[in-house]
């Protein structure tokens, strides 16, 4: 998704396999990424700020 940043062919040129692990990568980063942000902002009297 970065051919721009490192020695890679563009999105084009990728085999739709390819493509689907590397999106599947980042949504598996985003949820963990969303889940443990909100761990860490949890209130612990269960009120919401």
């Amino acid at each position: 998704m970065l051919p721009a940043l490192i020695d890679s062919e563009p999105i084009t040129e990728r085999a739709p396999r390819a493509i689907a692990i590397e999106v599947m990568h980042h949504v598996v980063y985003a949820t963990a990424t969303a889940a443990t942000f909100a761990w860490l902002t949890r209130s612990t009297t269960g009120q919401r700020h």
